[in-house]
C-alpha cells in the first residue's frame, strides 16, 4: 500500500554498513600502518632487508631465489619462522615443484616472491632477481610504488572462490588482465577464449559468461 515506508530503514541499513566499511578501512589503515614503519626497502608493507653478498645471476635463469626468509610475529613478540634460507634458481621454460605438509611455508615462500606479504610478517633476503624479455629486476631493491614488474608474476590462488569478486563473469575477470597486459578491446574476448581453450576448458563462449560459483574449483 504505501511502499516508500520501506525506502528511509532501507537507505539507513545502506549508510550504517557503508559506515563500517569505511571505518573498517580506516582502522585497518592505522594497524598496518603502524606495522609498516621503520627503515628499509618495503614490497607491500612488508621490510625486506638486503644484504650486498648477493651472487651473479647465472645466464638462462627466469627467477633467482638467494636466501630468502620470512617471518611472523606473533603478540608476545615471538617470531615464528616460516622460511629459512630459502635459495632456487629457475630457468626459462622449467618447472620446479616445492612439496611439504601444510603449514610448511610453501605459500609463504610464493607470496614472499611475489611481494604479496602483509603484516605481520618480516622478510629479507640477499636477493630476489627477475629476468625478464623487459629488463633485470632486483625485487628487494625496488619501490614499493613501482609495479612495472609485476605483470611478469602471477599467483594463483588455492581458493578461487576466496580471490574473485563473485559479482563479476569470468570474462570480466580475464578482459579486466588482458586490458592491463595492453590487448586491444576489440581482441579481448578472443583471447580470453584461446587462453580458456589452452587449458582445455570446453565451451569456452558459455564459460566466459558464467559467475566463479559456478565453476568448479579446479576450472
Amino acid at each position: 500500500i504505501s511502499p516508500f515506508q520501506s525506502v528511509p530503514p532501507g537507505a539507513a541499513i545502506l549508510l550504517t554498513v557503508l559506515a563500517i566499511n569505511v571505518l573498517g578501512d580506516f582502522l585497518q589503515g592505522l594497524v598496518v600502518g603502524n606495522q609498516r614503519s621503520g627503515e628499509g626497502t618495503v614490497l607491500d608493507g612488508v621490510r625486506v632487508q638486503r644484504t650486498p653478498d648477493a651472487a651473479p645471476v647465472p645466464a638462462g635463469a627466469a627467477l633467482v631465489v638467494d636466501t630468502l626468509d620470512v617471518a611472523y610475529r606473533g603478540r608476545s613478540g615471538t617470531m615464528a619462522r616460516a622460511v629459512d634460507g630459502a635459495t632456487l634458481h629457475i630457468g626459462r621454460g622449467e618447472v620446479l615443484a616445492v612439496v611439504g605438509e601444510s603449514g610448511c611455508g610453501k605459500s609463504s615462500l610464493g607470496l614472499g616472491i611475489a611481494g604479496l606479504l602483509a603484516p605481520p610478517a618480516t622478510m629479507q633476503a640477499r636477493s630476489i632477481r627477475l629476468v625478464t624479455d623487459d629488463g633485470d629486476y632486483e625485487l628487494a631493491d625496488l619501490d614499493p610504488r613501482d609495479t612495472s614488474w609485476r605483470r611478469q608474476v602471477a599467483v594463483i590462488f588455492q581458493e578461487p572462490a576466496a580471490s574473485l569478486n563473485p559479482v563479476h563473469s569470468v570474462g570480466h575477470h580475464l578482459r579486466r588482465a588482458l586490458r592491463q597486459r595492453g590487448v586491444e578491446q576489440a581482441r579481448r574476448d578472443e583471447h580470453a577464449e584461446r587462453l580458456l581453450g589452452q587449458v582445455h576448458i570446453a565451451d569456452a563462449p558459455d564459460v566466459m559468461r558464467r559467475y566463479p560459483h559456478q565453476l568448479s574449483g579446479g576450472m
